[in-house]
């Protein structure tokens, strides 16, 4: 706790074990492991629960080093490979017939990078709302192992997480957040559900035509 908030020993007693965290929302935190001079990341959770019919704090702490560098390495992949294509695209300008055609291909590129990015950022922050409805849905289900309606509601509660967990897939891939598995797939499908969901997210003053 010392090393995770920087703070004193003495200045933590008999605080929240959460302190200065607000309970329910993950917080990024940064910390060196002993004997390395290496730092690392790792996401901090708390939440009030009950442990022997006592008010208690549950504590979840999960490495997210890796994930990050891997993220980290994928961006600067995709940065690497936009400036290749721009500047591929400088040197074939001169054969190209037209500027104004050339800037509409520009601009194309700029929309659709900028939901890109409006996709990730949104996936990422729904993610997180979605992690905690499940560990609630969860303990309440361990609360209500007798209660058949209150099982059957809370699974549906769970189903529907689940479920948004794949739409929150295909936001991550817009954003070129998330490493894909090639699959055979239904392509009509698959353009009618990517349709569906970028109407929502481009705005009126664009026009989707498929």
């Amino acid at each position: 706790a010392e090393s995770l908030l920087n703070r004193k020993r003495q200045e933590i007693l008999g605080e929240s074990i959460w302190f200065p965290l607000n309970p329910m929302e993950p917080v990024v935190v940064y910390f060196e492991r002993p004997g390395t001079d290496e730092g690392e990341q790792a996401e901090l959770l708390a939440e009030d629960i009950e442990w022997e019919e006592n008010p208690a704090t549950l504590v979840s702490l999960r490495d997210i080093t890796a994930h990050i560098k891997e993220n980290e390495e994928l961006e600067r992949r995709v940065e690497e490979r936009t400036r290749e294509l721009k500047i591929s695209n400088l040197n074939r300008q001169s054969e190209m017939q037209g500027r104004e055609n050339l800037e509409g291909q520009l601009r194309q590129s700029q929309k659709l990078e900028a939901i890109g990015r409006l996709a990730g950022g949104i996936a990422h922050d729904f993610n997180n709302m979605l992690m905690s409805i499940q560990l609630s849905s969860r303990k309440l289900l361990d609360g209500f192992s007798k209660n058949a309606k209150m099982q059957l509601s809370l699974g549906e509660i769970l189903k529907t997480t689940h479920r948004a967990a794949a739409i929150t897939k295909q936001l991550l891939a817009i954003g070129r957040r998330q490493i894909l598995e090639p699959k055979y797939l239904d392509l009509n499908l698959e353009i009618r559900d990517a349709g569906h969901m970028l109407r929502h997210l481009i705005g009126e003053n664009i026009q989707l035509v498929i």
